[in-house]
């Protein structure tokens, strides 16, 4: 037994350092194997907390439940390892989408132990659900059917799918009468209402011009070492009659928040048009940011559109990307976000800019 309680303590320090050399899934087998030699329910709690973070780490969000629910179990609710527990079950509930229980696990834990990460967590999630019901109020006013006359800037959360679809109708009744389709599904029949008086209150940004790239329809997906133009138009295999259209729009949270629900082909399009909109200066993601931080579901579209672009091998979007992945860092939440963030994109976009040792450390 005295053996097994040793083998107990060189497996989680192994899974230890395997997890500060960022090799979860290794540090989660060995965790495991730490369980079986664990002899209390203090020993147990513990590893299936490492075990449970391992999972947050890989996106297994209900496998991190279940780790952190598992070690709960075993535990009484007035010690500190209870309050670890409780968080890292509410920051896999949120991404679950369990709101109500994420705020739950997060209002427990800090009534064990009050830490920096959980509190800002929380303020996370409040405001996440505040901008939930803030966008189901505006989706049910936009319900309504309208005849289609125009297309408009990016509409509510709701419509986004139908936006790029609405594309394909209008260039279909373009002045050359010729089909200009490139896949996006077949016309609606219904048109989106501007979105210009939810914009007004959104700040003015200045947005960095010096890397859009105007590309022509025979172009994509074949973009390649184009010339840079000061134009925040990107586009797409619909060339005039589909990105143009957002030409207008200003970046913001929102917008980044309605285009990440675009999927298909119609997402190289949104990921395009976020990277050449993006500004790479820190005074500008500052400003793009300035309410609240940035959170891990923008930092992964941003992430994601770096990767998109650097990947086409368009002419000095590498220069951008590793601005951006310098910059980054230093806007406000930025560490909070880095928590739930990809850690396939992040090392990803580290790679592809060939970041140096302290932009990664940044990262990490």
């Amino acid at each position: 037994m005295v053996i097994m309680n040793a083998d107990y303590g060189v497996l989680k320090d192994r899974g230890n350092s395997a997890y500060r050399n960022s090799e979860y899934a290794s540090a989660n087998e060995l965790y495991g194997r730490a369980l079986i030699a664990a002899r209390t329910n203090i020993e147990k709690a513990t590893v299936y907390s490492n075990i449970s973070q391992c999972n947050i780490k890989l996106s297994n969000w209900r496998l991190a439940k279940q780790n952190a629910s598992d070690g709960l179990s075993m535990l009484t609710d007035d010690i500190p390892l209870a309050g670890k527990l409780l968080f890292r079950r509410g920051l896999a509930n949120k991404e679950l989408g369990d709101y109500q229980g994420a705020l739950s696990d997060f209002q427990k834990s800090l009534s064990i132990t009050d830490d920096k990460a959980t509190r800002l967590a929380l303020i996370g999630l409040e405001r996440a659900i505040a901008r939930e019901s803030a966008a189901a109020d505006d989706t049910h006013e936009s319900s309504r059917s309208i005849p289609v006359h125009e297309v408009p800037s990016i509409p509510p959360l709701d419509e986004i799918d139908l936006y790029f679809a609405t594309l394909t109708s209008q260039a279909e009744n373009s002045a050359s009468g010729q089909r200009r389709s490139a896949g996006y599904g077949s016309p609606v029949s219904r048109g989106l209402p501007p979105l210009a008086s939810k914009m007004e209150a959104t700040p003015d940004l200045t947005i960095d011009r010096a890397y859009t790239t105007p590309v022509t329809s025979a172009e994509i997906p074949h973009r390649k070492k184009s010339a840079v133009a000061s134009t925040t138009n990107v586009h797409s295999a619909h060339n005039d009659t589909s990105i143009s259209s957002l030409a207008g729009t200003t970046l913001s949270p929102y917008v980044l928040h309605s285009l990440s629900r675009i999927s298909g082909k119609q997402r190289s399009h949104a990921l395009i048009f976020i990277f050449d909109n993006l500004p790479s200066s820190l005074n500008g993601l500052q400003k793009l940011f300035h309410i609240g931080g940035i959170e891990s579901e923008t930092l992964d579209m941003v992430l994601e559109s770096i990767n998109h672009v650097l990947s086409l091998d368009i002419e000095n979007a590498k220069k951008k990307a590793t601005e951006l992945m310098t910059n980054l860092p230093k806007v406000t939440r930025f560490k909070l976000a880095l928590m739930f963030a990809s850690e396939e994109y992040i090392n990803k976009a580290l790679s592809l800019v060939g970041a140096d040792s302290i932009v990664s450390a940044m990262w990490r």
